[in-house]
C-alpha cells in the first residue's frame, strides 16, 4: 500500500494571516498525499479530532486516561504502543527538555471494528512523518469500549531529533484524515452504493447532535435556516417530525430554542444505556441525573463523554443505593474513580458544593506562578460588622499537574466551582470552559 506524495505550500514560509489556528500557517512547504488511486466519493470515511496540549503537566493525566482500565471491550486496560514493538513509548515529561506542547489525536475510521487499528495507526503516523519530513515521537492506545473503535494518539512536541515540532493546520485538520481514509479504503475496499446510502441515512435520523446539525445551526439567519442540499432537507424534515423544527415553506425552517441541547441529551442517554447494558446486563435500569435528583451510591464505571471528548470530559455510571444506575457528568466527574462512594444532592456531587477543607495541603499562588486548572472550591471573604476583611477569600484550584493551589488575588469572586481558569504570573485570566458541562 505505497502512498505517493507531492509538495504543497508557498515558498515564502510566511505565516498565514487570520490567527494561529491549530498549528502553523500554510506558508511552509509540506507534502500532501496523491490519492488518485481511490475514488474519494466512495472511500472509507474516517474522523480525526485534534487538541493541542499547551500545559505539559497534563500529559501524565492524559496518559492515564488513554491507558485506563475498561478501555477495551473486555474491560481490560489499553496497551500503549508506538511505531515499533521493540521501542518503549515515551510518556515522560521533563521541565528541562524545552518541550512546549503536545498533540492529542483521536483517529476513528467508520469501520474501525473491521481494521487492525494498531497496524492502521502505524501506517497513518508513518505517512504523516513522510508528509512533514520529520521523525515523530508518538505513542497510542486502541479503545474498543464504545460502539466506535478508535485510536488515541499522542505526538510529542519535540521530534526524535530533539527539534521543536509545529504541525501545519492543513495537516492536522485534513491530511491526517485523508491518510486514514486512504489506508482504510485500501484495506476494506470502496464503499458500495448500499453502504453510502445507509451511512447517509444514519446521519439524517441520528438521535444525537451531529456535524450536520452544527452546520445547520451556523446557517441560521434571524431564526430561519434554508436547506442547502438534499441531506440538509432530510435532516430538517426529521427534526420537524421530532418537534424540533417547523417548516415555513420552500425548504425554509425555524428551529426550536434549545434544540441542540435536546439532541445532545438524547445522545447522552443513548450512549449511556448502550454502555450500561453492555457492561452490566440488559436487566439493569438506567436514569440520567437531573437537577432534582439526590442519591447515594458507588461509581462502577468511568467513560469518555463522546460529545465532549475533545475536552477529555468523562461521565460516571453510579450504582445507586436504590438499585438504579445513574449517569453523572458534572464538573467534578473526573475527580472520582471506580469503587469511590459518591453522594449527589439535587444533581450536584458533594465535592461541588462542600466548603473547603482547611486541612488539605495546598500551594499559595504568587506573582511568579503560572498555572491552569479547574476550580474545586470557593470561599468568600469574611468581614466584621464594620465591613473590614478579617479573613481573605480565595478559590481552590486543582491544577493540570494534580497539585492543589489557592488563589487569593483579584477576580476570584467571579469564578465558580467547575470553571476552568488560567493564571499567568499571578494574574487571573479566567476561562469559563467548565461552565454548563453537567446536568
Amino acid at each position: 500500500m505505497e502512498l505517493l506524495f507531492k509538495f504543497r505550500g508557498g515558498a515564502s514560509g510566511r505565516r498565514r494571516s487570520g490567527g494561529s489556528g491549530l498549528g502553523v500557517g500554510g506558508g511552509r512547504k509540506y507534502k500532501i498525499h496523491d490519492i488518485s488511486a481511490i475514488d474519494r466519493s466512495r472511500s472509507q470515511r474516517s474522523i480525526v479530532k485534534v487538541v493541542i496540549g499547551r500545559n505539559l503537566g497534563s500529559l501524565s493525566k492524559h496518559v492515564r486516561y488513554i491507558g485506563r482500565a475498561t478501555a477495551t471491550i473486555e474491560g481490560e486496560p489499553a496497551t500503549l504502543f508506538t511505531k515499533d514493538d521493540s521501542l518503549t513509548p515515551n510518556t515522560e515529561y521533563s521541565k528541562t527538555s524545552g518541550e512546549r506542547r503536545f498533540f492529542k489525536l483521536i483517529i476513528s475510521p467508520e469501520r474501525g471494528k473491521d481494521l487492525d487499528l494498531v497496524e492502521h495507526a502505524r501506517l497513518v503516523m508513518a505517512a504523516t512523518e513522510t508528509c512533514l519530513d520529520r521523525r515523530l515521537d508518538w505513542f497510542a492506545a486502541v479503545h474498543t469500549n464504545t460502539g466506535k473503535h478508535h485510536v488515541h494518539v499522542v505526538v510529542r512536541g519535540l521530534d526524535l531529533d530533539g527539534k521543536d515540532l509545529m504541525i501545519p493546520n492543513q495537516v492536522l485538520t485534513s491530511e491526517i484524515r485523508t491518510i486514514s481514509s486512504y489506508y482504510a479504503t485500501m484495506k476494506l475496499g470502496h464503499r458500495s452504493d448500499l453502504e453510502i446510502a445507509e451511512s447517509e441515512d444514519r446521519s439524517v435520523v441520528a438521535e444525537r447532535l451531529t456535524k450536520l446539525d452544527k452546520i445547520l445551526d451556523r446557517q441560521r439567519v434571524l431564526g430561519l435556516v434554508d436547506a442547502k442540499n438534499v441531506r440538509q432537507e432530510k435532516r430538517l424534515k426529521w427534526l420537524e417530525k421530532e418537534g424540533l423544527a417547523v417548516s415555513v415553506g420552500k425548504g425554509r425552517y425555524t428551529l426550536q430554542d434549545g434544540w441542540t441541547e435536546i439532541l445532545m441529551q438524547r445522545g447522552n442517554e443513548s450512549t449511556f444505556l448502550e454502555t450500561l447494558h453492555r457492561r452490566f446486563g440488559y436487566d439493569k435500569k438506567g436514569a440520567i441525573l437531573t437537577g432534582r435528583t439526590s442519591i447515594k451510591g458507588v461509581v462502577v464505571c468511568k467513560e469518555l463523554d463522546e460529545q465532549r471528548e475533545e475536552l477529555d470530559a468523562v461521565y460516571l455510571i453510579v450504582a445507586g443505593d436504590d438499585g438504579v444506575y445513574y449517569r453523572y457528568a458534572g464538573s467534578v466527574a473526573g475527580e472520582y474513580n471506580v469503587k469511590d462512594s459518591i453522594e449527589i444532592q439535587l444533581g450536584k456531587a458533594s465535592r461541588e458544593f462542600s466548603l473547603t477543607d482547611r486541612n488539605v495541603p495546598y500551594i499559595r499562588v504568587t506573582r511568579r506562578d503560572s498555572i491552569s486548572g479547574v476550580v474545586t472550591a470557593r470561599e468568600l471573604a469574611t468581614r466584621d460588622k464594620e465591613g473590614e476583611v478579617i479573613r481573605k477569600g480565595f478559590i481552590e484550584i486543582r491544577g493540570d499537574d494534580d497539585t492543589i493551589y489557592r488563589y487569593f488575588g483579584r477576580g476570584y469572586w467571579d469564578q465558580k466551582i467547575g470553571f476552568r481558569v488560567d493564571i499567568q504570573q499571578g494574574r487571573l485570566l479566567g476561562k469559563e470552559l467548565g461552565r454548563g458541562l453537567g446536568f
